[in-house]
């Protein structure tokens, strides 16, 4: 479920109108209450289960009063989601890679064909160890 949402800085606090649901507003002090309430609004004129909440996709239009701030900010968050998604991407395939080589390289070598620390590969294959470790106790393999 995903919602957009206008927020707009109302004296000392937050305005939040969801426009696909006319009438829908809400007000907070700060934006983490904000994000709060207007779940449990959308969750209300929805009549939504309140476990529905966490899983909304708000995509929040900010307003603070500064056009040319609004829109750099809006752009770092982009970008700081983009990156957040491309360094889950490499810690995955870092992962895959190193036990693709994990029998035939030492931790020297494979930390130097990764591009990461002798203590990071250590560190990876101490968790996938762990894993099948659990994995033969619990009788499953993931």
């Amino acid at each position: 479920m995903k919602y957009h949402i206008v927020v707009t800085r109302d004296g000392d606090g937050w305005m939040a109108d969801v426009p696909a649901l006319p009438g829908t507003h809400t007000w907070a002090k700060s934006l983490r209450a904000l994000d709060r309430s207007v779940r449990e609004v959308i969750g209300m004129v929805e009549d939504l289960p309140r476990s529905a909440e966490a899983a909304m996709e708000l995509e929040m239009d900010y307003h603070t009063g500064d056009p040319v701030l609004d829109e750099r900010a809006g752009r770092l968050r982009v970008r700081r989601r983009e990156q957040e998604s491309a360094a889950a991407e490499i810690a995955s395939d870092t992962s895959e890679l190193l036990r693709r080589f994990a029998a035939q390289l030492s931790v020297g070598d494979a930390a130097v064909l990764l591009g990461v620390s002798k203590g990071r590969i250590s560190q990876l294959r101490g968790k996938s160890a762990g894993q099948s470790a659990a994995a033969r106790r619990t009788g499953t393999d993931g």
